[in-house]
C-alpha cells in the first residue's frame, strides 16, 4: 500500500514564540521555594552533622596527596559566594517551571547528600589555621553552624554543578568566561578552605548531574508518566540491568574496604539503574534524546559509562560487516555511523535511543527514538517510516539503529511495504535478507514461538543465579570485620587452611559466574530469531569466532545447549557451597 502524503513529516514553519510570563509571578514562586528550601537546609544540614557529632566511629577519606593542598584563607570568599548565586538563581529565571525545575534539583540533592550523610558519615582532618580579616570573619559565620562532617558527596559541589549549568545558559562571551573561572574557583575552593577532602568532590559532581537528569531543563522528566512495562522482555531485562547496578554498588561498597578508588564503581552503578528504570517502564525519554540525536550534558556524563559498552558491543558484533548496505531507491540499512559515515548521506535517520549523535557530524540528522531489544510503539514506527519516505525523496538515506540488525530493520521493512516496494511483509523480508547483512526481525512478544519464550526465561533464570552468589560473598566481605571484631582472631592451622579453600571457592564462584553470565547472553541471542535453528546457528557463529569452539557440522538443540549450562551452573553451586562452608569453619572454629 501507498502512505498518503499528508503522513509524511514537512519542514514545520516556525512556531511563535510564547508569551513571557509575568516577572512578578516568577518572582513570587521563588520567594515561595526559597522560604522552604532555606529553612529546609539548615533543618536537615544540621541535623546530620548534631548525629554525626554523637557517634564515636566517624573515619574518613583522605588520600596522601592532600596533605600537599595549600590553605589559602581569601579562596572562603569563592566558597561563601554559591549562598548568592543558590537564592539568584531562582530569582532571575524566565518562567515558573523554571523556577519548579530548578528548586526541584536543589531539593534533589539535599535529599540524597543528607541521607548519605546519615547513612555514611565522614569528617574532615585538617585543623584550619588561624585567620583574620574577611576571611576569619567568614570562617567564623561558617563555623557556627557547620561542623567538620557531612562530608561525601559534597553538597557544596552538587549543588555548584546545578547552578553552574543553570547560569552557562544565559552568559556568553567574557561574562560567560568569567563565569566557569568563577566556577572553578568555587569548585577549587572546598579543598583549599580545607573543608573537604577530594573523595567528597566526584561523589558530590555525580550527585549533581543526577539531580540535572532528575529535572532536565527541557523535555519531559524521566518519572512523568511511568508505568511498569506489562512487556515479560521489558521486566527481563530491567530485572538483568538492575542487577548489574547492584553488583556494581556492592563492588564499589566491598572494594572500598581496601581502596576508595574503587567508589569509581558508583557511575556505572547509577548508569546501569537508569537503563533498568528505562526498560522497566520509562522508555527512552530517560535517553533524553532530541529530534536531532543530541543528548543532555547531565545524559551524555551520567550514562557514559553504559554508552561506552553500547559503543563496543556495536563494534564486536559488526566489525566484519560492512557499515552499510543500500535497500531501495537510495536507501541505506546500517549500524550506527560514526562522523565520517553519515556525512555522505543526506539524512541520517536514527532509531538508537541509547546512543548520541557523533560529533562533528554535520549532515541531516532526525532521531526516533527507540530502546534497544524491544518492539516499538506503533506510533514511533510510523513516525520514522514516514520521515524515511520524505527523506528519501531529497537525498540519499541512512537508517541506524545500534547494530542494524533489529531496529533500523523492521522499520525498513515496514517502509518498502508501505511505499510499495515490496509486495508484502515476506517480500520485504526476503530483499532485507539478500542484502548480505544479518537482520532479526518479528521480535514482538505477541509472535514469540515456544522455544523462543524458553530461551529468553532461560536467561532471565541465569541472570539470577549469576547475580546472587557474588552478591553474597560481597556481602561476606564486608562483613568480615564485624566478624573479627566480634570473634576472637583464629590462628590455628584448622581456621588458616579454611581460609585458603574459601578464598578458592570465592574465585571459583566468580569465574564460573562469569561463564554463565556469557551463557545467559548466548541464550539471548537465540531468542531474537525467529527459529530454533537460526538462534543456533547464530550461537556457534559467535563461538566460531571468539575461537571458543570450531564450527558445528550439526546444530545442537535448545534442550541440549541448556543441559550443558546446567551442568555448569552445578559447579557453580558446588564452589559457593565449598565458600559458604570454608567461611563459616574459619570464622567461629
Amino acid at each position: 500500500m501507498n502512505l498518503p502524503a499528508s503522513a509524511f513529516p514537512h519542514d514545520a514553519p516556525a512556531l511563535p514564540a510564547l508569551p513571557r510570563e509575568p516577572y512578578p509571578g516568577i518572582v513570587l514562586r521563588a520567594a515561595l521555594w526559597l522560604a522552604f528550601l532555606a529553612p529546609f537546609f539548615y533543618a536537615t544540614y544540621g541535623f546530620a552533622n548534631w548525629l554525626a557529632s554523637r557517634r564515636d566511629d566517624v573515619g574518613s577519606i583522605v588520600f596522601g596527596w592532600e596533605h600537599g593542598v595549600p590553605f589559602l584563607a581569601w579562596t572562603i570568599v569563592p566558597y561563601w559566594s554559591i549562598n548568592l548565586f543558590y537564592g539568584l538563581s531562582l530569582l532571575l529565571n524566565n518562567s515558573k517551571s523554571g523556577v519548579d525545575r530548578l528548586a526541584g534539583r536543589y531539593l534533589t540533592a539535599q535529599l540524597v547528600a543528607v541521607a548519605c550523610f546519615i547513612l555514611f558519615p565522614l569528617t574532615a582532618t585538617f585543623a584550619r589555621p588561624q585567620t583574620s580579616g574577611l576571611p576569619g570573619f567568614m570562617f567564623a559565620v561558617l563555623g557556627g553552624f557547620d561542623k567538620p562532617f557531612n562530608q561525601a558527596p559534597s553538597l557544596h559541589i552538587a549543588l555548584l554543578v546545578i547552578i553552574w549549568d543553570h547560569w552557562r545558559h544565559r552568559l556568553t562571551g567574557i561574562a560567560g568566561v568569567a563565569w566557569h573561572f568563577w566556577c572553578f574557583l568555587i569548585g577549587a575552593s572546598v579543598l583549599t578552605t580545607w573543608q573537604h577532602h577530594f573523595i567528597d568532590i566526584p561523589t558530590g559532581a555525580l550527585l549533581g548531574l543526577f539531580a540535572l537528569w532528575l529535572f532536565p531543563r527541557d523535555g519531559e522528566l524521566p518519572f512523568a508518566g511511568f508505568r511498569l512495562s506489562a512487556d515479560p522482555k521489558a521486566r527481563r531485562l530491567a530485572l538483568f540491568y538492575s542487577l548489574g547496578a547492584t553488583l556494581a554498588l556492592a563492588g564499589a561498597a566491598a572494594g572500598a574496604l581496601v581502596s576508595a578508588l574503587w567508589l569509581i564503581l558508583l557511575w556505572p552503578a547509577l548508569a546501569l539503574a537508569i537503563v533498568a528504570f528505562a526498560y522497566a517502564g520509562a522508555g527512552a525519554k530517560l535517553f533524553q534524546k532530541t529530534a536531532d540525536g543530541r543528548v543532555s550534558l547531565a545524559s551524555r556524563l551520567l550514562l557514559w559509562p553504559y554508552r561506552l559498552g553500547a559503543k563496543a558491543n556495536v563494534w564486536a558484533w559488526t566489525r566484519k560487516f560492512p557499515a552499510q548496505i543500500v535497500i531501495a531507491d537510495g536507501v541505506f540499512l546500517g549500524r550506527f555511523p560514526t562522523a565520517a559515515e553519515a556525512d555522505p548521506f543526506g539524512t541520517v535517520v536514527d532509531l538508537a535511543g541509547e546512543l548520541e549523535r557523533p560529533r562533528g557530524a554535520s549532515g541531516r540528522w532526525v532521531s526516533v527514538a527507540m530502546v534497544d531489544l524491544l518492539p516499538p510503539s506503533p506510533e514511533a514506527r510510523a513516525q520514522a517510516v514516514a520521515t524515511i519516505e520524505a527523506a528519501q525523496s531529497q537525498g540519499t538515506v541512512l537508517v541506524c539503529c545500534a547494530l542494524g540488525f533489529q531496529r533500523s530493520a523492521a522499520v525498513v521493512g515496514e517502509w518498502l511495504v508501505a511505499s510499495g516496494r515490496a509486495a508484502t511483509p515476506d517480500q520485504a523480508r526476503g530483499k532485507l535478507a539478500a542484502a548480505g547483512r544479518p537482520v532479526h526481525l518479528g521480535v514482538d512478544a505477541a509472535n514469540m514461538t515456544a522455544y523462543r519464550d524458553r530461551a529468553e526465561a532461560f536467561a532471565a533464570g541465569l541472570m539470577v543465579q549469576v547475580a546472587w552468589p557474588l552478591l553474597l560473598i560481597a556481602a561476606a566481605l564486608l562483613a568480615a570485620p564485624v566478624i573479627g571484631l566480634a570473634a576472637a582472631p583464629q590462628t590455628s592451622s584448622l581456621s588458616a587452611a579454611a581460609w585458603l579453600i574459601a578464598a578458592a571457592g570465592a574465585i571459583a564462584t566468580i569465574i564460573l559466574s562469569a561463564l554463565l553470565l556469557f551463557d545467559a547472553l548466548l541464550f539471548r541471542l537465540m531468542a531474537s530469531h525467529a527459529s530454533e535453528a537460526g538462534g543456533g546457528a547464530a550461537i556457534d557463529d559467535v563461538l566460531a569466532r571468539m575461537r571458543l569452539k570450531p564450527t558445528a557440522a550439526g546444530g545442537r538443540s535448545l534442550d541440549q545447549r541448556m543441559a550443558g549450562t546446567r551442568r555448569l551452573l552445578a559447579k557453580q553451586r558446588i564452589a559457593f557451597s565449598l565458600f559458604a562452608a570454608a567461611s563459616v569453619v574459619a570464622a567461629f572454629f
